[in-house]
């Protein structure tokens, strides 16, 4: 399996679709798919089935999806390790940002971090809290987490804002009720893996 196999993986699982995978690869349909059949000659077993709803991974498939997105890390890292400038931090770091942080408080931190570390390129993924504690949890795409809430798990956590509440009652006899009323909690923390 060599780099175009891996991209094309990676673009089938993104896409669910050979003819979008082609595009997002600049390539033209029939190209990929004689490259798909080649690749699973090469494994000998068929890596994915085509239905009505979209490409499917078989087990095969699932499998070498998976090597390849080792392969791919694993490239990455050394490219990044042999490139490393002793007297500066270098690399690639993917961020995953809860999407109310990103909007609001992100531009500011990404301006002070790329000017303190110019060297380093960003991955950005922007989504739910929960889908970014997912993708920490279960693969590389990233590598540091600013999220919303309290997530048990082994990650490290470190809270970066807090944030006031402010009640604002109809009546003052409401104030005297606070104990009573329901409210919600929440924490923006910055999680990463443990390495």
């Amino acid at each position: 399996m060599d780099d175009k196999d891996i991209e094309m993986l990676l673009a089938i699982q993104r896409t669910q679709s050979i003819t979008h995978a082609a595009e997002l690869l600049f390539i033209n349909q029939s190209s990929l798919s004689k490259r798909l059949q080649q690749l699973e000659r090469q494994l000998s077993t068929k890596l994915v089935i085509r239905t009505n709803q979209g490409i499917h991974f078989t087990s095969a498939g699932r499998s070498a999806l998976k090597t390849a997105k080792q392969i791919k890390r694993l490239n990455n890292e050394l490219k990044e390790s042999l490139s490393v400038d002793d007297s500066e931090f270098s690399g690639t770091l993917n961020l995953g940002c809860s999407i109310d942080y990103a909007q609001y408080e992100l531009p500011d931190l990404l301006v002070a971090f790329q000017t303190k570390y110019p060297q380093i390129q960003l991955n950005i993924t922007i989504d739910y809290s929960r889908s970014i504690l997912q993708k920490l949890l279960t693969d590389d795409s990233v590598n540091v987490g600013i999220i919303r809430g309290e997530f048990k798990g082994p990650l490290k956590k470190v809270p970066i804002v807090t944030e006031g509440i402010n009640l604002i009652c109809q009546t003052p006899e409401d104030s005297q009720r606070l104990s009573d009323l329901p409210y919600i909690q929440r924490k923006s923390m910055i999680i990463s893996k443990l390495k």
